[in-house]
């Protein structure tokens, strides 16, 4: 086959998954869905963030929620590749509905540090959880075999891509 045939093929099982994606939330084992429910409890009031806001709200918990020290706002919007003003309106949300905290620099009072909030560290942590949940209610369906296949050509897809996007 050509890497074009496979493509094509690849693209179409990307498709089928984009399809699918409302039923995976639907059909779920029971502590997923109560995890779920966990999640839609300590998410704000409906309305107040979109789809696009939980996605790169995920985003900006793993690299705040990972680094060492509170992130400045340039730091953040640079490493979430986002303009500063979507990262500013992002912490925004997120400071409204308690969780994450602005914090003074100790060394430059002109620069806002940006951190979670015990409750916005409680949520980021529980879709952390719930991600490896499912990952790992799915790869019950694969051999010990398969999961180092997977992963081996999950880390290739992923390097090709680190690859053609620097």
């Amino acid at each position: 086959m050509t890497a074009a045939t496979y493509a094509s093929q690849f693209a179409e099982l990307v498709r089928q998954v984009v399809r699918l994606r409302q039923r995976f939330r639907t059909v779920m084992p029971d502590d997923i869905a109560r995890m779920h429910a966990r999640i839609r409890d300590l998410l704000p009031e409906p309305n107040r963030m979109d789809r696009a806001d939980y996605d790169l709200l995920y985003r900006v918990g793993c690299l705040i929620g990972e680094g060492e020290a509170p992130m400045t706002m340039g730091e953040l919007a640079s490493a979430a590749e986002v303009p500063l003003s979507t990262a500013t309106r992002l912490v925004d949300t997120l400071v409204d509905n308690g969780y994450a905290e602005r914090l003074s620099d100790p060394d430059d009072r002109r620069v806002v540090r940006v951190q979670f909030s015990a409750a916005g560290a409680e949520l980021y942590h529980t879709l952390d959880e719930l991600l490896q949940k499912r990952i790992t209610s799915i790869l019950h369906a694969f051999s010990d075999e398969e999961c180092q296949a997977l992963l081996h050509l999950s880390h290739k897809v992923l390097n090709a891509l680190m690859e053609e996007t620097s």
